[in-house]
């Protein structure tokens, strides 16, 4: 097995257990628009459910600081599924946990068979 045959197999197991374990989730974009005659700003929002996976305080973060010592920051790492979404999760969009609003802090696409995005991996803090 070569080194991209164990990525693309683990994100494919992942993809499967987050939708076997994974808990609808509400994904909420606010994007603020200004009314071009009026000068009136508006707040359009957005809003999607799709299964998620947050991950518990010993996994270990993607610039290998270990999650536990971010506890104080209330950080957590998750997997969220893509099918049926309607806008890729993305920093500023926010996640809706146990009636709690997270704040996503960066979202990566994870597309093993180069057939579209499946999953993302995200970081998101409150």
């Amino acid at each position: 097995h070569t080194q991209g045959d164990f990525a693309l197999s683990r994100q494919s197991s992942a993809y499967a257990s987050v939708l076997r374990v994974g808990k609808m989730t509400e994904f909420i974009r606010r994007v603020t628009q200004e009314d071009p005659l009026t000068g009136e700003m508006t707040t359009v929002e957005t809003r999607q459910s799709l299964p998620c996976v947050v991950l518990p305080d010993s996994a270990v973060m993607s610039n290998g600081v270990q999650a536990g010592s971010m506890i104080s920051q209330k950080s957590r790492k998750c997997i969220a599924a893509a099918k049926g979404a309607v806008f890729n999760l993305q920093s500023g969009d926010v996640m809706v946990w146990l009636g709690e609003g997270w704040t996503i802090l960066g979202a990566t696409p994870l597309d093993p068979n180069a057939s579209g995005t499946i999953i993302w991996e995200f970081g998101v803090t409150r």
